[in-house]
């Protein structure tokens, strides 16, 4: 077997190890979006019966949070976040090609930079306990190191397409 068969199925690997990831984020968002649902109904029905349920404001939060970590992660593998593509429709196809590395590239060292910060928020979370819930912090914040890890594979998968699209 050759170096570029070795390396053509360990692009295959990758991208389909990638995909079952992301499908597994989807049922997990919806499963975020599913509980965010109940909580507010619950925050609602709480206020309109008068009785207090304290901690579901702090969860609806979290979920938020959540949601949009994971939620972003998923829109950075569908390529469905904002960005602006004008400049790379009037540049040449070439040009365009380097500005699209450019910024796969930048998107990639700010995830990374993300994930190595948010070790410092977990580590300040041990031993904290969120008000309401009564949840370790910690356990709160590792979302953030996962969430955004996601991200930096479906960047990596995106543009190691990209790159064989240009080979062919």
């Amino acid at each position: 077997m050759s170096g570029d068969e070795t390396s053509e199925k360990n692009f295959i690997k990758f991208i389909s190890l990638v995909d079952k990831i992301n499908r597994i984020l989807e049922y997990i968002v919806i499963g975020l979006l599913g509980l965010l649902t109940v909580a507010v109904v619950a925050q609602i029905m709480s206020r309109i019966f008068r009785f207090s349920l304290s901690w579901i404001e702090e969860l609806v939060r979290y979920l938020l949070i959540w949601m949009a970590i994971f939620g972003s992660a998923l829109a950075t593998h569908k390529s469905a976040l904002i960005n602006v593509d004008l400049l790379l429709k009037i540049l040449s196809r070439k040009a365009a090609g380097i500005v699209a590395k450019l910024s796969s590239l930048i998107s990639a060292l700010f995830v990374l930079v993300v994930i190595y910060s948010s070790f410092s928020y977990i580590k300040v979370g041990i031993g904290q306990m969120s008000p309401a819930l009564k949840v370790e912090m910690s356990y709160l914040y590792v979302v953030i190191p996962v969430g955004f890890g996601i991200m930096f594979l479906n960047i990596l998968a995106s543009a190691m397409k990209h790159r064989n699209v240009d080979h062919e």
